[in-house]
């Protein structure tokens, strides 16, 4: 099954890997929740998530898919086509201004397909990921083994917890930064700011299994350099040297 929300700011690769790390029937708690595509797969095999965001509209939009695919998939198809990008800026002003969840839902899922970036709030307007195709994976969807939940704190850091039912803890963080003007940013009010220095403190002093998936840099190595599983992504999820990663797994166990 595909998600219907497409994130262009990271694209794991690490699924068959975090296969093998994490066993089928195992309950899991995922952070930064966004297009799902990696939780949904790992749901569809026998494993139980619970993913977490920090961001209402992302909750919103997951929540409303869960239980309302079909009057999702009505509301969109009244849009499609969107061929203006003054309409698309116009949608993107008035977002938040619809009381409706399932029709801030359905302009969640145009406006992310119509983001060269796929985000809500940032993005040059491109109708070409805005299709039937891609509206068929609403209609589609069925949730199975995926809950979602939202995290009221906007310190993601605090967030981040062991105090559950989870075996594993994953969290697909994606882009690392050591700009210190960088760390922590967030563009939109559908991103979660990440201090990955406060992350890591976090994290280390856990007991529970943890996994953190980054676009490689060999700065995230370096800080998680205690934890004993680094496994280095070529852009197609083979193993290869770190020389050649574009993508790492580091787990503490």
């Amino acid at each position: 099954m595909k998600s219907p929300i497409k994130d262009l700011r990271f694209q794991p690769k690490s699924l068959r890997s975090l296969k093998e790390l994490i066993p089928r029937k195992s309950n899991v708690d995922t952070y930064l929740l966004y297009s799902g595509e990696l939780e949904i797969n790992l749901a569809e095999e026998e494993r139980y998530l619970v993913s977490h965001t920090n961001s209402y509209v992302v909750y919103d939009f997951w929540r409303a898919l869960f239980h309302s695919p079909e009057i999702i998939t009505q509301m969109v198809e009244h849009f499609w086509p969107i061929e203006d990008d003054k309409l698309f800026e116009v949608y993107q002003k008035r977002f938040r201004t619809y009381t409706d969840h399932l029709m801030r839902a359905a302009l969640f899922f145009i406006l992310n397909r119509c983001s060269s970036e796929g985000m809500i709030q940032s993005g040059l307007f491109d109708r070409s990921n805005f299709n039937p195709l891609a509206v068929s994976y609403i209609k589609r969807f069925k949730k199975i083994n995926f809950d979602v939940v939202w995290d009221k704190n906007e310190n993601f850091e605090e967030t981040v917890t062991e105090d559950t039912d989870a075996d594993y803890i994953y969290l697909p963080v994606g882009k690392f930064s050591y700009n210190f003007f960088e760390d922590g940013m967030s563009r939109g009010f559908e991103e979660t700011r990440v201090h990955h220095t406060k992350l890591h403190e976090r994290l280390k002093t856990f007991n529970k299994k943890v996994i953190v998936d980054y676009i490689y840099h060999p700065q995230v190595v370096k800080l998680y350099n205690t934890w004993p599983t680094k496994i280095f992504l070529n852009e197609y999820g083979q193993i290869v040297d770190q020389k050649m990663a574009k993508e790492v797994l580091i787990a503490n166990y």
